[in-house]
């Protein structure tokens, strides 16, 4: 993985020290294995792990896409994108050293001496058969030592290190059973799910399981990979880069941005009237309309579609001693359409026409500029895809000194103009891209000058899922009666409906609701009667039945007098007052 550990605290201090101090790190460790511990083959799945797998082939078989993506994703967040085969444990002591990097343009020094240097720098490192082999020792560590800005000594496992007298025989002798895990072997966590861990499952449905896992895994590195120039000499650097794209030494390129906009589709009906596309639809702020400003023409992004599911719970009472419950559903659904505004070719761009870019952000990303979900002041967020805001200005006076120089948007659908022709999805010379959204699987990627970010802070990792709590659509409403006691209830089912769970497979159909109707019936007719010559004693269901059949004769009891007392009333009449 080449973005391994490019998020850790130790790559992010390294780096610092690199940039701030003009230097190149040594790095010498020396490790101690107690023992090794393997992981057999065909080993049984964790429970919880297991039933998680489980929860994404029934939403592979239900055809839920959404849901499947996002229980994938959530799979990766909580279990990691490896699984350990093996594990070393013991202890290590590592020494990492921050050197001018004068020392590497010295004529009498090579790589060899300096990584001999750095060994014997940490006493008992470096072996008897290597210090005679080096006569120079002491020159040779003498002028590393000099050129050393930032040393940091650490153990991991074993007791804390006394820099007073230290050997390394001496401190080996005293590990005992403080280990920890000094080395890692393992796979792709989508390399253990197998018809052999999950044999329950038909082998078509295991492999659809293994590529949507593998495919949160790749989305997860795909949200932290920072592309960009590695190398600290180049004059387009950039330090937040974890992967080098070769856009070290190319020329800058000046390129005009005429804004974005976005149309959308709304379709389906919600509660209170609800359009998801009122969140959706931008307008291009010069124009006021979903066109570009005169002396540019759009090019498509993306296209995709955002869904919503509502529910609303209503009962009511039926059948004297029921209560019938109908759960209505709403489902909507929004297309939209995703522009960005380029210079026409061979056209002349007036100075300040268009807008200046000041980044983007998302719901789960922070905008590169500001390091928050915000714009720069100046600038408007503008709606693209399901959840990115991009950042334009047109206040050339006041905006400008938070512009940064904008070379396009591509995404898995449509290329980027700027950029070469042959090879249309990417970013045009001088620029690199930078990964705005994945929207539905689809990456979003924008183009900004390379090495413009190399004065931000590190950033930080990004956690899936990255996606929302899917919306499913719920077709058909849900119908069902529940008894007095809640004791006994029926699920009604669509006769029609097909794919039911096996949570689902003991609901009745709606053509059979009479015929359920008459089991609680004799069901509530059966509690209600004591039977003679129960010795025993009446059940608790008996003794709820007598105690409703009483209250309500004596309810109805009390209706009659009421009505009779009434009756009396009206047939004495009125006597006068005088």
């Amino acid at each position: 993985v080449k973005i391994a550990a490019s998020f850790s605290a130790e790559y992010e201090h390294i780096k610092k020290h690199q940039l701030e101090d003009k230097s190149f790190t040594t790095k010498v460790q020396a490790r101690f294995v107690r023992y090794t511990a393997k992981v057999l083959p065909d080993v049984q799945l964790d429970q919880s792990f297991r039933n998680r797998l489980l929860r994404i082939a029934g939403q592979i078989q239900q055809n839920r896409k959404l849901s499947t993506k996002y229980e994938s994703e959530l799979l990766v967040r909580d279990f990691g994108t490896h699984v350990l085969t093996s594990v070393d444990a013991g202890a290590s002591i590592v020494k990492v050293d921050q050197v001018d990097s004068s020392l590497l343009e010295d004529t009498t020094t090579n790589k060899v001496t300096i990584s001999y240097s750095a060994s014997v720098s940490l006493p008992g490192l470096a072996s008897a058969s290597m210090k005679d082999e080096f006569s120079y020792t002491k020159t040779e560590l003498e002028k590393y030592m000099r050129n050393v800005k930032n040393s940091d000594i650490r153990t991991y496992g074993g007791p804390p290190m006394s820099p007073e007298n230290f050997t390394l025989s001496k401190w080996t002798t005293t590990i005992g059973n403080d280990l920890v895990a000094v080395d890692r072997n393992g796979f792709p966590l989508d390399y253990v799910i197998s018809t052999t861990t999950l044999p329950e499952l038909s082998e078509s449905l295991v492999e659809e399981v293994v590529q949507s896992v593998r495919t949160a895994i790749s989305s997860y590195f795909q949200h932290n990979t920072y592309p960009g120039c590695t190398n600290p000499d180049a004059p387009n650097f950039s330090k937040i880069s974890n992967l080098d794209d070769g856009s070290c030494h190319e020329p800058f390129t000046n390129l005009s941005f005429g804004g974005v906009y976005q149309e959308c589709r709304f379709q389906g009906k919600l509660i209170n009237n609800e359009n998801l596309c009122t969140k959706l639809a931008t307008k291009n702020p010069q124009t006021q309309t979903f066109a570009c400003p005169d002396g540019f023409e759009k090019v498509l992004l993306h296209e995709g579609i955002t869904h919503k599911a509502q529910h609303q719970h209503q009962c009511h009472k039926c059948w004297v001693f029921f209560k019938c419950c109908h759960d209505q559903s709403y489902y909507a659904s929004a297309a939209y359409t995703s522009y960005w505004c380029r210079a026409k070719p061979n056209s002349v761009v007036h100075e300040d026409s268009g807008f200046m870019f000041g980044g983007l952000y998302s719901d789960r990303t922070n905008n590169f500029v500001t390091q928050t979900k915000s714009c720069p002041q100046y600038f408007l967020p503008m709606v693209i895809t399901s959840n990115v805001r991009v950042c334009i200005s047109d206040d050339y006076e006041l905006g400008a000194k938070f512009a940064v120089p904008f070379g396009g948007f591509y995404s898995c659908q449509n290329g980027n103009p700027l950029a070469d022709a042959k090879v249309n999805k990417s970013c045009p010379k001088g620029f690199s891209n930078h990964l705005a959204t994945i929207d539905k699987d689809c990456e979003v990627q924008y183009c900004v000058r390379t090495g413009q970010l190399s004065e931000l802070k590190f950033p930080s990792v990004q956690i899936p899922p990255f996606s929302d709590v899917p919306a499913e659509s719920i077709e058909e409403p849900a119908n069902y009666i529940i008894s007095h006691n809640s004791e006994a209830w029926v699920q009604l089912v669509d006769p029609k409906m097909k794919g039911q769970t096996p949570d689902e497979s003991s609901w009745t159909t709606l053509d059979s609701a009479p015929k359920e109707m008459k089991n609680l019936m004799k069901k509530f007719t059966q509690n209600h009667v004591v039977k003679e010559n129960d010795e025993s004693g009446m059940s608790k269901g008996a003794i709820a039945g007598l105690s409703v059949g009483l209250t309500t004769a004596v309810c109805v009891i009390v209706g009659i007098a009421i009505a009779v007392r009434r009756n009396q009333k009206r047939k004495r009449g009125y006597n006068s007052v005088e």
